[in-house]
């Protein structure tokens, strides 16, 4: 930075936690010939990462105002319904979760929803009309994510070769989230792709050539370890190679309590056989810095610890989770995004800022800071206009041709989910 240029006094940037969020204001700061205002990182005082469960696993069978309290009383931060039923009564519980994430704030999130779409059945088979509704559902709220996962086959090790229509059934997907309604309204709906046994497609790394052929910031993968450990890929070194391949597209990460021995079970994150440290590690060395997701499917019922199921298991994960990340330092991300630094180079501005997976960018600006800020511009230096930047995939954004600045200006970044 110029030595010349001082530091002022910085207006504090905030951060909008749930996916479902539209957008939000990076961070904001004044430039003129002598003062720059730099934006200042928050970080969280070592908190562990957020956790989130399913909405099965026992949470199914409750009210969802019921189990709603009860996995925050716990600690979660969210949930993800699951809608694979594809009844409507699941659609009516998505609803509510939905509803309660609203009531709550910051403080509860349906981080996504998971649907696992069954081709193979005669009555479904290449029909997508249930997406659509989900996806509708949640285009009405401003947007969401939906975990797409698409099981092909009835029996397990049963080949599958049709690839080119389970392709194009997820594409055609993808096109009606990310696309326009009646209206002209982007729906605003993310697609992270969910790679299970028994499915098309069974590990991240396979579903890699998919994720590259639609090469869209808004279609990433998940990385979940029960569904590694099924496809053979969980050991430390496969792990690594998955997280490598899949680095800058990836857009969950799940673990769960694996049983190594006799029958398998998903068990909660205390009784797991499989050590969940490698795997916890790479999620912190990675670029996701958002939530993890507990995968809490069919969990015994007789480990307990003199509480009810499901909050038995619950309560051991979440006791687990405090003490696991700690141990790798598995933290919360800053509860501001922020921009890291900003410069002048042969009197040119330049800045960098943090960025998230699948947003676009705009910089924008103003000469007067009593102009509210969703009234600022995107900054047009004469050459160029500075909207629609979409993220790096490397969790840094930078930019060294702002121009030169006279007089004073402000500048804020804005996070959006779709370019205008």
């Amino acid at each position: 930075m110029n030595p010349a240029l001082e530091a002022a006094q910085t207006e504090r940037p905030f951060r909008l936690r749930s996916p479902l969020n539209f957008k939000q204001w990076v961070s904001a700061f004044c430039v003129s010939a002598s003062i720059l205002m730099p934006a200042i990182e928050t970080l969280a005082d070592e908190m562990p990462r957020e956790l989130f469960p399913y909405g099965f696993g026992g949470l199914d069978e409750m009210p969802v105002t019921d189990a709603v309290d009860l996995v925050m009383g716990l600690g979660y931060t969210g949930i993800v319904p699951d809608v694979s039923q594809r009844t409507q009564t699941t659609l009516d519980r998505l609803e509510s979760y939905l509803d309660s994430a609203e009531s709550h704030g910051d403080a509860f999130s349906v981080y996504a929803v998971y649907l696992n779409h069954k081709v193979y059945l005669s009555d479904i088979g290449y029909d997508d009309s249930f997406h659509r509704t989900v996806i509708d559902i949640l285009a009405e709220r401003g947007g969401g994510t939906l975990w797409m996962a698409v099981r092909a086959v009835r029996q397990p090790d049963s080949e599958f070769t049709d690839y080119v229509a389970v392709n194009n059934f997820i594409k055609g997907v993808f096109e009606y989230a990310t696309g326009e309604d009646a209206t002209g309204v982007y729906r605003n709906v993310n697609i992270v792709f969910y790679p299970h046994i028994n499915n098309a497609y069974v590990s991240a790394t396979q579903a890699m050539t998919l994720i590259d052929e639609i090469d869209d910031p808004r279609f990433t993968i998940s990385i979940n370890l029960i569904h590694e450990y099924h496809a053979g890929l969980s050991d430390p070194v496969s792990l690594a190679n998955t997280f490598q391949e899949a680095r800058g597209h990836i857009g969950a990460v799940i673990l769960g309590g694996i049983q190594t021995t006799g029958d398998f079970s998903i068990l909660s994150l205390e009784e797991s056989e499989l050590d969940l440290v490698p795997y916890m590690e790479l999620v912190r060395d990675s670029e996701y810095t958002g939530p993890v997701g507990f995968i809490n499917f069919m969990i015994p019922e007789d480990l307990n610890d003199g509480l009810d199921y499901p909050e038995d298991y619950l309560t051991r994960s979440m006791n687990e989770w405090g003490v696991l990340t700690d141990q790798v330092s598995l933290y919360k991300a800053p509860e501001f995004a922020f921009v890291s630094s900003i410069g002048t180079t042969n009197g040119n501005l330049n800045m960098e800022w943090t960025s998230q997976l699948g947003r676009f960018y705009d910089i924008i600006s103003s000469t007067d800071l009593m102009v509210p800020r969703d009234q600022w511009m995107a900054y047009d230096n004469g050459e160029t206009t500075f909207s629609d930047i979409p993220t790096s995939g490397v969790g840094l954004n930078s930019i060294a041709t702002l121009g030169n600045i006279t007089g004073s200006r402000f500048f804020a970044v804005r996070e959006k989910i779709r370019p205008d």
